[in-house]
């Protein structure tokens, strides 16, 4: 589906591309093997019954933390690579 709505140009584009989305929008872009690192934002909120981040990916996803940075409000962002 994502090849069809216009994502196969990432391997032409000379720059970054950014993308917000939800978890769905996100692990299909995993699948697709379009995203070379991660930025994440965690805040210090209990939510339901611990939902992944990401939907169940077909694969393992391998990621070495590089830097967390924390907010005085108690945010992490979390800067992640492919492992």
């Amino acid at each position: 589906m994502l090849r069809k709505e216009g994502l196969y140009f990432s391997p032409f584009c000379a720059h970054d591309i950014l993308v917000y989305g939800g978890d769905s929008f996100v692990s299909s872009l995993i699948q697709h093997d379009l995203v070379d690192e991660f930025y994440l934002l965690v805040n210090p909120a209990e939510i339901g019954n611990g939902q992944q981040t990401f939907n169940p990916l077909k694969n393992d996803l391998e990621l070495k933390l590089v830097n967390c940075e924390p907010f005085a409000c108690g945010t992490l962002l979390l800067y992640y690579i492919r492992a």
